[in-house]
């Protein structure tokens, strides 16, 4: 198929999923709920774990793009996904077991090539606990092919305006001074776009760590430049470079071809 041909096509799915959708004049802006912090959401110090934030924003995004008729079933039907390209998080103050907090999403309509959303935690008297900037992409199901966004700035109900002032970075290249053991990706890693949960990166890495470095720090900010889809089956390993003023850099790599699946980058502060 030529490039003419593909950009007949995009335009075609973009219109039929404008011309079936019925909830984009009823999209509320911003997305807020109240959430309990269960105990399976927690480390072992009792504190919001790194993995179940990168769970807790995830779904929102999916529900609030769902909400707008703009989510996983509205392109799906139409053979397009959402994926996650980048994400920045900046943790204020950790929300613990059994706490109760309000969490927020809105979108921000296009930024660039990205799809730029931001996240908001709070405690119950309206305290920020947490904030978050997410890009996002969306791909054509059987090419993957990067779908460009200004073909689709009517489909993009925007919040009124950018609230955090940050954005997600494109992480430098890491040098190698640990490396781990490569690690076969499992059934329970896959989610419904068929390939690794975004999730499940920071929890490898985090995995990779002695226990003492646990029990003395913990994530205070990340990044996480998502690069390559990794399948059931890909065998993975963590390589980290050497902490430099609290701040470290990681990437994740596939053995089979050593494409880079996922850099990370996160700050540590004392317990």
């Amino acid at each position: 198929m030529n490039s003419k041909d593909y950009d007949l096509l995009l335009m075609f799915k973009i219109v039929l999923v404008m011309t079936t959708s019925n909830k984009l004049n009823e999209f509320n802006t911003i997305l807020k709920d109240e959430m309990f912090i269960s105990s399976y959401q927690v480390d072992k110090m009792g504190y919001l774990s790194i993995p179940a934030i990168g769970s807790i924003l995830e779904e929102l995004a999916w529900r609030h793009a769902d909400s707008g008729d703009f989510g996983f079933d509205a392109l799906n039907n139409q053979n397009m996904l959402w994926v996650l390209s980048r994400l920045s998080v900046k943790i204020l103050q950790r929300p613990q077991w059994r706490d109760q907090i309000i969490i927020k999403t809105w979108s921000c309509g296009p930024d660039g090539i990205f799809a730029r959303r931001e996240f908001q935690f709070e405690d119950r008297q309206g305290n920020v606990l947490l904030t978050a900037v997410s890009h996002w992409l969306i791909l054509d199901g059987d090419t993957h092919r990067m779908i460009r966004l200004n073909k689709m700035m009517d489909l993009f109900p925007a919040h009124a305006a950018i609230e955090h002032d940050f954005s997600p970075i494109k992480i430098e290249t890491v040098h190698a001074d640990y490396s781990g053991e490569y690690e076969q990706v499992r059934h329970s890693d896959i989610d419904l776009n068929k390939h690794m949960n975004n999730t499940k990166y920071m929890q490898r890495l985090i995995d990779s760590y002695d226990e003492e470095v646990i029990d003395k720090y913990r994530i205070s900010s990340f990044e996480v430049n998502y690069l390559n889809e990794a399948i059931f089956g890909d065998r993975l390993k963590v390589v980290r470079q050497d902490p430099e003023n609290n701040e470290q850099r990681t990437t994740i790599i596939r053995e089979s071809d050593q494409k880079e699946m996922a850099r990370i980058q996160f700050n540590w502060e004392e317990r």
